[in-house]
């Protein structure tokens, strides 16, 4: 059930279970990096500047090979097409529960031939034999991951309603993520994801950047589920995508080189001092499409 107010959502709200770990990661190479001019129009993170597509690709490839071989975690990596550049970004698009891919709905024309992808839905379908939740083209928006964050230890999610998410999409998006409860709440004008205000972390503490979200006391309702591990990001730091995180397990937190140089001393060290260990990885090149290391990588569970 759709939860509408925080008491509710506290009420509905599971005790923490183990925390379930993605079975590997799912990248899509970009090919032809460059900027979807569709995406500017909402998307404030975007810079309209010249992008320098080996620069790009070899930024990404080190990233599927850092997760890879230092963090011993399988990587799938599909190629990109020229004709959707955003594709570089899939969590927007596709996301997995055990067994299952889900495919989001998608705001932006442009963005929609994503999910048309076939090799990435044989893949799920032949290789690990997944069924699949096809969101997409059900009149709603609903753009997975990006708007919705899920907590993996209780199995609830908070959902920043923009033009890529909606309410009803919300809904779809609970009920195909099997979620007990999901917190609804509106993102400040010019936001367009809420994995760059928000960043839940192995179910145990969050990264919140509270000038990209108008609700009044959001910061002190997350406290009550992560007290004394809510690590609050400033207009400087979420600029720097510092939100667009994602821990990998119960230690390890993924992260831009961006992100890590403008976070803030005392919120390091909060971050260090629960038991995380920051990984910043250089994707700058790619972070000119408006998004950072978390939207470049899929969960699969």
């Amino acid at each position: 059930m759709l939860t509408v107010t925080q008491k509710q959502f506290l009420e509905r709200m599971p005790e923490p279970a183990s925390l379930q770990l993605p079975r590997a990661i799912m990248l899509v190479e970009p090919t032809e990096f460059s900027i979807l001019q569709a995406s500017t129009a909402d998307n404030i993170y975007m810079q309209s500047v010249v992008t320098d597509p080996e620069r790009a690709r070899h930024q990404h490839q080190t990233v599927a090979a850092y997760i890879r071989d230092v963090l011993g975690v399988k990587v799938k990596v599909f190629k990109g097409r020229k004709d959707t550049p955003d594709d570089l970004f899939p969590n927007n698009v596709f996301a997995s529960t055990p067994g299952q891919l889900i495919i989001g709905s998608m705001f932006h024309h442009e963005r929609q031939h994503e999910s048309d992808r076939q090799d990435i839905k044989k893949w799920f379908s032949q290789e690990l034999a997944y069924s699949c939740v096809d969101l997409s083209s059900q009149g709603f928006t609903a753009e997975l991951t990006g708007s919705l964050i899920i907590d993996h230890r209780r199995q609830v999610g908070f959902c920043g309603l923009s033009n890529r998410a909606d309410k009803q999409g919300s809904v779809a998006m609970q009920q195909a993520f099997g979620l007990s409860a999901v917190y609804d709440f509106s993102l400040a004008a010019g936001e367009y994801h809420t994995n760059v205000v928000l960043s839940i972390l192995a179910g145990r503490a969050c990264v919140v950047a509270p000038g990209g979200i108008t609700e009044p006391g959001f910061t002190d309702f997350l406290e009550q589920i992560y007290p004394d591990a809510v690590v609050v990001l400033s207009a400087e730091e979420k600029a720097a995508f510092a939100a667009n995180c994602l821990s990998l397990d119960n230690q390890n937190i993924l992260l831009s080189a961006t992100a890590f140089k403008k976070l803030q001393t005392h919120n390091r060290q909060k971050l260090e001092d629960l038991g995380f260990r920051l990984h910043p990885l250089e994707v700058d090149e790619l972070e000119k499409a408006g998004g950072s290391l978390r939207c470049l990588l899929m969960e699969v569970f």
